[in-house]
């Protein structure tokens, strides 16, 4: 919460009420924006004497993962694939996937339509054909 970076203190009670949030619920976002605020904004935090030993080896392993980061992008820029071969690549991806589409749909057409919505049938139900049979909603086409 930015009052407490900039360490002015504002009651709770006031912010609660300017809120329309129930005690419960601020409980939870005031604890949610604290670790928010401890994880993102400790740097800001001064603190006096000696750095704890921990702080140091945090930067050291942030510094080294941004050399590993800009090596990385280096790697990437001379892997740059030509665009034929991008092309057919991603093509290639996108007609297997409407393959595997139009496959599905298939499936889903050969299954049996919906039956009537009725638990059991009337006796002068128009679904009910004259051989004593349930009808179909939707007829099959073959």
């Amino acid at each position: 919460m930015f009052f407490r970076i900039s360490k002015v203190k504002i009651p709770k009670s006031k912010i609660v009420e300017r809120s329309r949030l129930k005690p419960v619920q601020w409980g939870k976002l005031d604890v949610e924006w604290t670790k928010f605020v401890d994880e993102n904004f400790a740097a800001s935090k001064k603190k006096r004497g000696r750095p704890a030993k921990n702080t140091d080896s945090q930067k050291d392993n942030n510094e080294m993962e941004v050399d590993s980061l800009a090596k990385t992008e280096d790697t990437k820029e001379s892997q740059i694939e030509p665009y034929k071969d991008w092309k057919k690549r991603i093509l290639s991806a996108a007609y297997k996937e409407l393959e595997i589409a139009r496959k599905q749909q298939i499936q889903m057409s050969k299954l049996s339509p919906r039956r009537s919505p009725r638990k059991t049938p009337q006796k002068a139900s128009p679904y009910k054909s004259p051989s004593k049979a349930v009808r179909l909603l939707f007829p099959l086409n073959f």
